[in-house]
């Protein structure tokens, strides 16, 4: 317990960051409503979360599957970064999608 794992703080970071961004989302579908402008911002955030939380997926699967962990051991080799750039670019095209099919009027919510 008392030693250093920079995996462990890497992680811990990133679960803060996510918070910080899930919440920012999340008031732009509580508190405005999905009004115009807020639109883009709730898709953006919401794809950025989602992206975060499969990037530690990610990372667990190459920590917990033998047969991954196999492959990149300290996840610092080609596969696992390999990996990342893919799902990087996935959710950028999906992203980029969600984005550009916003309805033209605002969603009301209940």
């Amino acid at each position: 317990m008392a030693c250093f794992d920079p995996c462990r703080k890497r992680v811990c970071c990133r679960r803060r960051d996510r918070w910080k961004l899930k919440t920012a989302t999340l008031a732009t579908l509580y508190v405005f409503h999905l009004a115009r402008p807020w639109q883009r911002a709730y898709v953006i955030g919401a794809v950025i979360a989602l992206c975060l939380n499969v990037f530690v997926l990610i990372a667990q699967f190459f920590m917990k599957i033998s047969a991954l962990k196999v492959l990149a051991p300290t996840q610092s080799e080609p596969s696992f970064l390999g990996t990342q750039v893919v799902v990087v670019l996935i959710f950028i095209v999906l992203g980029l999608v969600a984005a550009k099919r916003l309805p033209s009027e605002a969603v009301n919510t209940v």
